[in-house]
């Protein structure tokens, strides 16, 4: 009974540690998906995060179907002229000025005859450039050149928000399903997590009692979470859905 009270004792200390870190976790995974809600009109008119666009039905990203019609604030597409069609002016929110003088993203503002901005033909990256990435999480295509679109996204894209068509989620073994949301708010979601969790351990730590090391380690705990927050924000952000759970055994 003398050798029962302290491993009963021992027992109780890391159910109770394990319930706090459980709960800052929750707490940290909740401030991080806030940069999941909604915008504009359709978000008590909150405004994107790094400048992402605002779409016409309340919700961030970048390309066209973001910061064309109906972009509520952001790097909206704009009207407005450049180039030596309008005395040299220069495109606001880094676009690029096309060859007719109108400010934008893509390949018609981006590609050939391209005047100022981002150009095409004046960011080189990936392998064609020893391995450098393209500024703004734009994609590097298989040529070498950054932008956005199917032509920089797509087939061949080396680094960035490129498009895939792979599988991911809890069905597929756990993949989580890459650029869809944002590099910062990835950032943000693993800084917040892993911070949280340390702060946890570290208030819980007793000085009397030295329970087993968890079988877990704190990255993995922040992973964890991490890939739920980009599944749980990759949904909102492309299909609209209100809300995502997930159960406790998601990956």
């Amino acid at each position: 009974h003398l050798i029962d009270k302290p491993v009963r004792k021992g027992k109780k200390m890391m159910s109770t540690r394990a319930l706090a870190l459980g709960a800052a976790v929750v707490l940290a995974f909740a401030a991080a998906t806030a940069h999941a809600q909604r915008c504009g009109e359709q978000g008590s008119g909150m405004e994107c995060p790094n400048n992402l666009c605002c779409s016409q039905y309340g919700y961030c990203g970048m390309g066209g179907d973001y910061c064309g019609n109906g972009c509520q604030n952001g790097a909206c597409y704009t009207s407005k002229r450049c180039g030596t069609q309008a005395a040299g002016a220069t495109c606001p929110n880094n676009h690029c000025c096309s060859q007719y003088g109108h400010c934008g993203f893509g390949e018609e503002y981006c590609g050939a005859g391209c005047q100022g901005g981002p150009c095409r033909a004046n960011i080189k990256c990936g392998s064609q450039a020893g391995g450098k990435l393209c500024p703004n999480n734009l994609c590097c295509s298989q040529w070498g050149y950054c932008g956005l679109g199917s032509e920089f996204c797509s087939n061949g894209c080396q680094s960035g928000a490129c498009s895939s068509s792979k599988p991911c989620g809890k069905d597929n073994g756990g993949r989580v399903c890459t650029n869809i949301v944002s590099g910062a708010i990835v950032a943000s979601a693993r800084a917040t997590v892993v911070q949280a969790a340390r702060a946890a351990a570290a208030t819980l730590s007793s000085p009397t009692l030295s329970p087993p090391t968890p079988s877990f380690s704190e990255s993995d705990l922040a992973m964890a979470v991490l890939q739920q927050q980009i599944i749980r924000g990759s949904l909102i952000a492309t299909y609209g859905f209100p809300s995502v759970t997930f159960s406790s055994t998601s990956p």
